[in-house]
């Protein structure tokens, strides 16, 4: 096992739902139909006469025409009252402002910034890979996520994701495992691994057990089963918050 370690900041802002640019819908509207397009969507909560809003308002309209293939921008006041149920759910009034969150099209939020003026480059490198995305999903819906890394140049991956595959299918996960497979030398899946810390040198299929709301509580390398599987990730759990957020 390795030592526990974070896994991505923005999970604590959890959620919220944008748009697009200009707006007459709610953030819930426009984030379902940022989905229904399988794009990103970028929104920005502001609050009317604040001089940092007004910046990260110009970056976002700057933003915009490069980007608006792959996502949507949307501007929410937090005082609207259309909005209110989002803010009063996820605690935006209490947040920093200006605040970002950038959702993928599935609707995790993959990324935030509270609190300050970020840059158009800062923007145009907010995007998750699906990978990334899925995981981050299942652990903002409180699932427990085994990431497996494996490629053509690791050993054991047929017994490796096997094990995997038969802890995710136990009657004790009740569902609450997901399974997400990863080349380690996947450029496309760049960001996970990057977080992860996974090297495109990896020889050994490994498993990373992430848990709730982004600890990653261990790994298992090499050929395993399910019992031994099941016992690093009951092992992991242990440490997560009495463990009461993951399967038992």
């Amino acid at each position: 096992m390795k030592r526990m370690r974070r896994f991505g900041s923005c999970i604590a802002l959890l959620a919220f739902i944008p748009g697009a640019t200009v707006a007459v819908a709610n953030t819930k509207s426009v984030l379902e139909r940022s989905e229904k397009y399988g794009k990103h969507l970028f929104v920005l909560f502001v609050r009317k006469g604040d001089a940092n809003c007004a910046k990260m308002k110009s970056v976002f309209a700057k933003a915009q025409p490069s980007l608006s293939k792959r996502a949507v921008f949307h501007i929410a006041d937090v005082s609207d009252s259309s909005e209110a149920a989002f803010v009063r759910k996820y605690g935006i009034a209490r947040a920093p402002l200006p605040l970002t969150l950038v959702f993928a099209p599935n609707g995790a939020i993959v990324n935030a910034f509270a609190g300050k003026v970020v840059s158009q480059e800062t923007v145009s490198k907010a995007f998750a890979s699906p990978a990334l995305a899925t995981v981050k999903k299942a652990l903002q819906e409180g699932q427990l996520a085994l990431v497996c890394a494996q490629g053509k140049r690791t050993k054991h991956n047929t017994e490796s994701l096997a094990a995997a595959r038969a802890a995710a299918g136990d009657a004790r996960a009740r569902d609450a495992i997901v399974i997400v497979q990863v080349a380690p030398e996947d450029t496309h899946n760049a960001d996970l691994l990057r977080e992860m810390k996974v090297p495109s040198s990896l020889r050994e299929a490994t498993i990373f057990i992430l848990v709730p709301p982004g600890t990653l509580a261990g790994q298992v390398e090499g050929a395993t089963t399910k019992g031994s599987l099941w016992a690093a990730i009951m092992k992991g759990i242990s440490a997560c918050s009495g463990g009461s957020c993951c399967p038992k």
